[in-house]
């Protein structure tokens, strides 16, 4: 079982990591093409993946707005993901389902 959680880890931080590369190469090619920096934020992550008009004009929870839209994408998607995979290790050897 650990063996595999440790392969699911892996692969999982490997795709996250290859998503937040491509955000990131992303950002160079448009600055290459255009010569201005342009971050792409979380909340704009957000907004073209889910096309939810809260991310695009909120009205309600403006400081988690704030937030999305000062993170950059590709590392929210990195620590996010790194997160969650601690978290999901954590959960599994607190209920005893890893084995020793």
């Amino acid at each position: 079982m650990r063996e595999t959680l440790s392969l699911f880890n892996s692969t999982m931080l490997a795709t996250a990591g290859a998503g937040a590369a491509a955000i990131w190469m992303f950002q160079a090619y448009l600055f290459a093409r255009s010569g201005q920096w342009a971050s792409i934020s979380a909340a704009d992550l957000l907004l073209w993946l889910t096309e939810h008009e809260w991310f695009e004009d909120p009205d309600n929870w403006l400081g988690v707005h704030m937030i999305l839209d000062w993170l950059n994408a590709g590392s929210a998607l990195l620590a996010g993901m790194t997160a969650m995979l601690l978290a999901l290790v954590w959960v599994l050897d607190t209920a005893g389902l890893l084995p020793e």
